[in-house]
């Protein structure tokens, strides 16, 4: 007996040498693009689409320009601060009319119910960014407001393309003004294949504002224990 154990260990150990990496890869979900690297731009009707983002604002909000990708250079708005990684970073915000921007895009690897999965995000605001509005253009004038005040971020999870069928988790307002880290954790409760970041009104704000966020370097979605 102890002869073909020993052989019989040796096996058991080559499998799991060779699945190990797959079984932990299974537990790690890489994003594409996670930083929004992309050529800078201002958000436009019939303007570019963020590489390997979705603009999920477009079905609900049809009349509201997209999400920004921002750098130093372009110095869109008046936002001038460096990227936290890579060359540029997203842009959201809300509106005073109660609407607001989200990005999406599938994941290959499915997030599966009843598992708990982390993801961190670095956010921070601009003091200034100002942009013109629909009333604004609607009167005609050039004048343009500042997106100054705070918003959270909500994740949501969906089968289809920025479909929201169950918040996954939210952040609390973002009022700093420098890069800092954002650790959301996701509860599933459904397997999802999309997943939809949104800029929302903070809890403590009733009336709708005009507000925005700034996000890079999402981190790749890993798999934790549950609390």
């Amino acid at each position: 007996m102890k002869n073909f154990l020993t052989p019989l260990r040796f096996v058991l150990s080559f499998v799991w040498i060779i699945c190990a990496p797959s079984l932990q890869a299974q537990d790690t979900i890489l994003l594409m693009n996670p930083s929004f690297e992309d050529i800078p731009h201002r958000g436009s009707f019939g303007g570019p689409p963020i590489k390997m983002w979705d603009d999920c604002g477009f079905n609900t909000f049809p009349n509201e320009s997209p999400p920004d990708i921002h750098s130093v250079s372009e110095g869109a708005w008046g936002v001038g601060l460096q990227p936290q990684e890579g060359a540029t970073y997203l842009g959201l915000v809300t509106r005073a009319n109660g609407t607001y921007e989200s990005v999406g895009q599938r994941i290959f690897t499915p997030l599966k119910a009843g598992t708990c999965y982390s993801l961190t995000a670095m956010m921070t605001q601009s003091p200034i960014y100002k942009s013109a509005t629909v009333e604004t253009a609607k009167n005609g004038t050039r004048n343009l407001e500042n997106f100054i005040q705070p918003v959270k971020v909500i994740v949501w999870g969906g089968i289809y393309t920025c479909e929201k069928l169950e918040i996954l988790a939210e952040s609390s307002a973002v009022t700093n003004h420098e890069w800092q880290p954002f650790e959301l954790t996701l509860k599933p409760h459904n397997n999802y294949t999309y997943i939809t970041i949104e800029a929302f009104y903070s809890k403590s704000q009733e009336k709708k504002f005009n507000g925005h966020v700034l996000i890079d370097n999402l981190s790749p979605i890993i798999a934790i224990d549950c609390k």
